[in-house]
């Protein structure tokens, strides 16, 4: 892959810029899966009530009737947005497919709500106007993940979508669904010494892959999650394991930041927050994780700046979530220039720039230095 060529393709062309009054016309959510559900939660908390929901196979959902495509009228599907909230196939064919059927409106549903209410969602950030320090930004990036064709094809679709929001694919490196984490294929062999740190456990769904891995045998397992909600439903799924729960945030240093809960996946500090919780960094835990996975919505370079001596000291192999906001285009990856012996992959497990994440891996557990 000539990356330095395709940047410049990607600089050459257009970004998609949406027209003020599209944002105003009725609202289709298209996908009535787990996307759809958080799409539905979030327009409950920003107050958006009139919508209709289309999907193929579902019938309800969160008790609101599901229709078929084809139970629209053509008016409606002439005249209304179609939010797209599915990322699990190109979206490319399924915007072949709604204009097929006659729909003339269509967006990501990410790329709508970061322009309409970006305090309780950011995933749909994006970067129009390229600048010249951020060329060279891309470019050292480039430079680091050049070493696998994979993780450079990937990250260059991840730059088309987030700069151009067009969704452009590399037919020898497809989207690794459902194969992220401990399912990836540059992940080592796990064994029964490990440490994992999950920062943003959720519903505890990793650290059950985790788990998995392992046959449940590992050394310690720390959960950070403070999501009340989201920590009820951790404890609830692991209530037989050994894990030590902790509802603190993390970030760059010990301290109290305002907290918006009971979002789900989405939950997430925010100086718009509701709730004030306490914080502290991963260096203050005194623990020596041998893999620390970040999904915070938003601060995972905060959590890594407040992780630089427990990473020198312990080398964990660390995945952090790139997609929340702008910092996972440039500033988490370099991130790993001041790491020694370090290596950087990056790996889409989903389209539309989503499930994008960034595993850096110390040179002594990398599968291809071994």
């Amino acid at each position: 892959m000539n990356y330095r060529q395709e940047f410049q393709k990607i600089t050459a062309t257009d970004a998609n810029i949406y027209e003020e009054v599209l944002l105003e016309k009725d609202i289709i959510l298209y996908g009535a899966g787990s996307l759809g559900r958080m799409a539905l939660d979030l327009f409950r908390r920003a107050g958006i009530n009139k919508f209709i929901i289309v999907d193929k196979k579902v019938d309800i959902l969160d008790g609101i009737k599901v229709r078929r495509l084809n139970e629209l009228s053509d008016e409606c599907i002439r005249n209304s947005l179609f939010l797209v909230t599915i990322c699990t196939i190109p979206y490319n064919d399924i915007e072949e497919e709604l204009r097929y059927n006659g729909v003339c409106n269509i967006m990501q549903f990410y790329t709508y709500a970061y322009i309409k209410f970006p305090q309780l969602l950011s995933n749909g950030w994006f970067i129009h106007n390229v600048l010249p320090d951020t060329e060279k930004e891309v470019m050292k990036v480039c430079e680091l993940l050049r070493h696998d064709e994979c993780s450079l094809n990937h990250y260059l679709q991840f730059c088309w979508w987030k700069m151009r929001e067009k969704e452009v694919v590399f037919d020898e490196y497809k989207v690794l669904s459902g194969k992220k984490y401990f399912n990836a294929p540059i992940m080592p062999i796990v064994n029964e010494d490990e440490v994992l740190l999950d920062c943003g456990c959720y519903d505890g769904c990793v650290i059950q892959q985790f788990i998995d891995k392992t046959n449940g045998q590992y050394k310690a397992i720390y959960a950070f999650e403070p999501d009340r909600t989201n920590m009820k439903k951790a404890k609830e799924n692991l209530w037989d394991r050994e894990i030590v729960f902790d509802s603190r945030a993390l970030g760059s240093r010990c301290e109290q930041k305002k907290f918006e809960g009971d979002l789900g996946y989405a939950s997430k500090l925010t100086e718009k927050g509701r709730e004030l919780i306490e914080v502290v960094s991963i260096d203050e835990l005194d623990i020596k994780p041998t893999i620390i996975k970040i999904h915070v919505e938003g601060t995972e370079l905060d959590v890594l700046e407040g992780a630089i001596k427990t990473i020198e000291e312990s080398r964990p192999i660390i995945m952090v979530f790139a997609d929340h906001n702008s910092d996972g285009l440039t500033r988490i990856p370099l991130y790993v220039n001041r790491l020694k012996d370090y290596k950087l992959y990056f790996l889409l497990h989903d389209y539309c720039g989503n499930s994008a994440i960034y595993y850096m891996m110390p040179k002594e557990r990398d599968i291809y230095e071994c």
